[in-house]
């Protein structure tokens, strides 16, 4: 549902988050907090957020890459999902198995 995707969104835009604002104490507040953008580093911690948003929305299936196999086809593409229903079905185990 959207509501779960929103959240899992949020959840993954929050380290971003606490980064800019740790950079934005340093530059525009004081240099004594914060943190300076490390020219080294700092690429690399902007790359490994974004493979940390694409791999949250791709197993989310928010998006779809269509090199990449997913376990469900898009939405719209044709193919239609089965699933099964559990109305009125008797349990596999009824209770009347006995151990020991």
């Amino acid at each position: 549902s959207s509501g779960i995707n929103a959240e899992y969104g949020i959840d993954a835009c929050r380290t971003i988050l606490v980064w800019i604002i740790d950079l934005f104490i340093h530059y525009a507040i004081t240099t004594d907090y914060g943190e300076n953008f490390d020219m080294t580093y700092g690429f690399l911690q902007l790359g490994g957020f974004a493979m940390l948003l694409l791999g949250t929305l791709l197993y989310n299936e928010i998006i779809y890459i269509a090199c990449i196999a997913s376990p469900r086809p898009p939405p719209g593409s044709g193919y239609t999902e089965i699933s099964a229903d559990f109305e009125g079905s008797q349990p596999v185990l009824d209770g009347s198995l006995r151990f020991g």
